[in-house]
């Protein structure tokens, strides 16, 4: 008799807990990619694209061409402005003072000013072996210190807005804080993220003092993975790689979770043919340097939020009172041998 009231009680809790069900809203974002357009040679006046940056003070595209000239486009995709260059410009960025950094063929650093015209080359004889330094990238941050990869010793070197050196980390190797190449660097306000392709994988610093606090990447053709690594941006919440092998741009959160990929190999308007550079503007809008279609590809990062709400079941309406719920006794069988 026991053990048929305690099952009876049990059937009228799960009733009454169905009855009472609260609406359950499921909330989940994701990223969606959209094409917008692209910039050809022909629309760029004949310049072919090899290194890209975007300044996100004046919203304007810089693009260091194989025909050894920056084209500065705005933001309705018309040229502003043209500077001629005695080399084509493998390594280039912009300080918020519109100064424009490029490499120049003697292995150093030339400063000038945002008209284009030759300020002065970056005295680095402060650093330590400036000798050896062989300049293989560089990025410059908010505050305007310039953080710059040294590829023959492995270490980033940190100059202030005056070029004075401050501090150096990084040693060559494949452990923990070590890296084999500094093919691409760039910071947000409290990491620095370095791309080193032999390892196929991002080491990530705090850009404060340079301690090492985790890497992410291995190599793959699968959804995340890297083959040839070549450039990388963030926005300050995600980042984003440009794998030149597999012709893909690669979002991954700042803890290097992957996120979306997008583009493939053709010459498609949303596909991608060795593409080299990739920059992001305070706006959503993602600029990739289609390098082996001659043409600067422009994408739209979206963010979705989807809601997925399960409906309660119908409660009881206001001032009536509900009806008994009648459950049927349970009689259990009990064989006596």
């Amino acid at each position: 008799m026991n053990r048929l009231k305690l099952i009876i009680i049990f059937i009228a809790i799960i009733l009454f807990g169905l009855v009472n069900t609260e609406s359950v809203i499921g909330a989940s974002q994701h990223i969606d990619i959209k094409y917008i357009t692209s910039y050809s040679a022909k629309s760029m006046g004949g310049v072919i694209p090899l290194k890209i940056y975007f300044d996100r003070q004046q919203n304007e595209l810089y693009v260091g061409s194989q025909s050894k000239e920056i084209a500065v486009i705005n933001e309705d995709g018309m040229i502003v402005h043209r500077i001629p260059l005695a080399d084509s410009p493998k390594l280039l960025c912009v300080n918020k003072n519109g100064n424009i950094y490029i490499s120049d063929n003697k292995g150093g650093i030339s400063i000038l000013n945002y008209r284009g015209e030759y300020i002065k080359n970056l005295d680095l004889s402060a650093v330590p072996d400036s000798t050896l330094l062989a300049i293989q990238s560089f990025h410059v941050d908010e505050n305007e210190h310039l953080y710059i990869g040294d590829g023959r010793l492995s270490r980033i070197i940190v100059l202030d807005s005056s070029g004075n050196f401050l501090y150096q980390f990084g040693k060559k190797g494949s452990g923990e804080g070590e890296f084999l190449n500094a093919k691409a660097i760039t910071t947000d306000a409290e990491r620095l993220y370095l791309i080193d392709p032999p390892l196929f994988r991002v080491s990530v610093y705090d850009k404060k003092d340079g301690r090492f606090l985790y890497m992410f990447g291995q190599i793959s053709s699968l959804f995340g993975g890297f083959s040839m690594p070549s450039s990388i941006d963030t926005d300050g919440k995600r980042l984003f790689v440009v794998d030149t092998n597999r012709a893909m741009v690669i979002v991954f959160d700042r803890e290097g979770k992957p996120i979306i990929e997008f583009g493939g190999v053709g010459r498609n308007p949303d596909s991608l043919s060795w593409p080299s550079d990739i920059k992001v503007d305070g706006n959503g809008k993602i600029y990739v340097c289609d390098t082996g279609n001659g043409r600067i590809q422009i994408y739209e990062l979206i963010d979705v939020q989807q809601i997925d709400e399960v409906k309660p079941p119908e409660t009881v309406e206001s001032g009536k009172a509900a009806e008994p719920i009648e459950v049927e006794p349970v009689i259990e069988k009990i064989i006596v041998k």
